[in-house]
């Protein structure tokens, strides 16, 4: 059975040879976190989810007789989970923000549809080698932006201009204000995490995938989340590197890009002002990410009444309800909706939601045969542990990505189990 869902699931997703309009689908797929950075329509919408609502009009009125065979029901079970918890849990209550709500199911809804979408026009076999040309550019420049400032002083620009981003992107209004702490190149993204949760999959696909494994750009990718002092991206690096040690077989390349970091680490650190170093783990620890994005979500969670420790408080209301009773955390900021993906689901939609969430990757991870699409999903677990990303293009782009590359290897299985049989 599962071998036949295998085959069903590949042969419905496989498009051979992508269409004029196809392509261009799956390059502005790509460009989604770029493009997300600048303005649209007002506060709304930003150029990126611009550009995609009429490629989604026009698939869902030529593909709606078979979008339903592309469906994944876990996921889509937990969206409807998740929004009939907030009916449930929140409609009810003096705090439940509806303008909240609203804005978060607006945001399900549209990613949730180009996810479906993506499933059957998203071509990862055509599309791939335009991602990791991307990937290297973007790579490149953060190397020129730190280049550039240590050798003149300034900053090379990151956006085509302040007054096309994105106005609930935009944190800074200047470079001084941008970098008044330290300096933290980012390439063409308004901060290293995005930048970071951008080229994550190609770290991935740089060390495991055998089409486009290439030890010197997987070193450059680790480069310059250092440079950058990115979070997320070392913990990428040490899932990526676990995986790989684990489960590929090493090349002499391989041992020698891995010895020339170790004698990087071993040569330059202990000698040198590690400001990134410093700077990386006081975010992590010392009142930062971990606080703010971990720590805080677990506090909220016994904060509440056991009802709402079931069912959650709504979707995008946890800011809300700790307002309304007064509760605080120790580790509240401006964002008290903010927090990682699985505490934030373990608030909105309670431990109901966290089970359906848990089943949908558990599910997901199952489907994954090969070494690269597994070390994607376990990628995306572990940055929903402390990133912020569901519902979000975030989200969208990296399962729209693992799912593309998923079908690969499960079409790639089907030809082998052909040939073997033949």
């Amino acid at each position: 059975m599962e071998n036949l869902a295998v085959r069903r699931y590949a042969l419905l997703s496989r498009v051979s040879v992508p269409s004029i309009v196809d392509r261009c689908f799956c390059i502005f797929v790509i460009l989604l976190p770029v493009l997300q950075q600048y303005a649209g329509i007002g506060q709304v919408i930003s150029l990126g989810e611009l550009v995609l609502i009429p490629f989604i009009v026009c698939y869902l009125i030529s593909d709606r007789k078979e979008l339903g065979s592309h469906l994944d029901r876990y996921l889509f079970w937990f969206y409807c989970v998740s929004i009939a918890l907030s009916v449930v849990g929140g409609f009810a209550f003096p705090y439940f923000s509806m303008g909240e709500f609203v804005t978060s199911v607006s945001r399900l809804v549209f990613y949730g549809v180009l996810i479906l979408i993506a499933r059957k026009r998203f071509s990862w076999s055509w599309v791939k080698s335009i991602y990791l040309v991307v990937v290297t550019v973007a790579a490149v420049y953060l190397l020129a932006q730190y280049a550039y400032h240590f050798a003149f002083g300034g900053y090379l620009p990151i956006v085509l201009d302040d007054s096309l981003v994105f106005p609930p992107e935009r944190s800074f209004e200047n470079w001084t204000d941008r970098y008044q702490w330290y300096f933290r190149p980012s390439s063409f993204f308004l901060e290293p995490s995005y930048y970071a949760l951008f080229t994550i999959p190609a770290l991935a696909l740089f060390a495991m995938d055998e089409e486009s494994k290439s030890p010197i750009r997987f070193g450059l990718l680790i480069l310059t989340y250092v440079l950058s002092s990115a979070n997320s991206g070392i913990i990428a690096t040490i899932v990526v590197t676990a995986a790989f040690v684990c489960f590929r077989k090493k090349t002499a390349t391989d041992y020698l890009v891995i010895s020339l970091v170790l004698l990087v680490a071993v040569v330059y650190l202990p000698f040198n002002s590690i400001e990134w170093m410093e700077s990386a783990v006081s975010r992590f620890i010392d009142g930062g990410s971990i606080d703010n994005r971990v720590f805080r979500g677990f506090i909220s969670y016994s904060l509440m009444d056991p009802y709402h420790q079931i069912v959650g408080v709504g979707l995008n209301n946890l800011g809300s309800y700790l307002g309304y009773y007064g509760l605080e955390t120790g580790f509240d900021s401006d964002g008290l909706n903010y927090c990682a993906s699985w505490l934030q689901t373990l608030n909105c939609s309670g431990v109901i939601g966290f089970l359906f969430l848990a089943l949908f990757m558990s599910r997901l991870f199952l489907r994954c045969h090969g070494h690269v699409s597994r070390t994607l999903c376990v990628l995306l677990a572990v940055v929903m542990a402390y990133e912020s990303i569901l519902f979000s293009y975030r989200f969208a782009f990296l399962l729209i990505l693992l799912e593309g590359v998923l079908r690969v290897e499960n079409t790639q299985r089907i030809r082998c189990e052909g040939g073997e049989k033949s």
